[in-house]
């Protein structure tokens, strides 16, 4: 599931590996352990 979270990341160009702040300020990243599919943007 991270692959795919990673994969959608990708295509709206966003950062997988970026990390957001949440509203109790603390770090979450956006994608844990993911990576795109490369075959999906060949």
């Amino acid at each position: 599931m991270s692959d795919l979270h990673a994969s959608i990341c990708h295509a709206l160009g966003i950062n997988p590996n970026k990390e957001a702040m949440t509203p109790l300020r603390r770090p979450m990243k956006l994608v844990d352990n993911g990576k795109p599919v490369a075959e999906r943007f060949s």
